[in-house]
């Protein structure tokens, strides 16, 4: 029996029912400051890819701030965006700044 990643979503129940769908969000390849969706950045063995894919298919990488606020605009909700330096906007439309990495006392 071949397990939920090398099976993907061949007609099945879904393997991973509490991610969203990345099928059914808006392609931003093209877009003005938009660098790339980011499970096109990542490598994996070819049966993770459904996996890569389900969990980081609504994150783009975008060049600045600004872009991903214009994005945001006229998207709207469900996306993530991810500029350098490690700004990070989510669909609850909260932002993020910075690694997350705690300082010593």
């Amino acid at each position: 029996m071949r397990s939920h990643a090398e099976r993907g979503n061949e007609g099945g129940p879904d393997p991973w029912p509490l991610t969203p769908d990345p099928s059914s969000a808006p392609d931003l390849e093209g877009r003005p400051g938009v660098l790339g969706r980011a499970d096109r950045f990542v490598e994996t063995e070819a049966r993770f890819a459904p996996l890569a894919r389900r969990l980081l298919g609504r994150t783009w990488f975008v060049e600045k701030l600004s872009h991903a606020l214009l994005l945001a605009r006229s998207v709207g909700p469900g996306l993530t965006y991810v500029t350098w330096p490690a700004s990070c906007s989510n669909p609850t439309a909260r932002w993020s700044s910075g690694c997350g990495t705690s300082r010593p006392a």
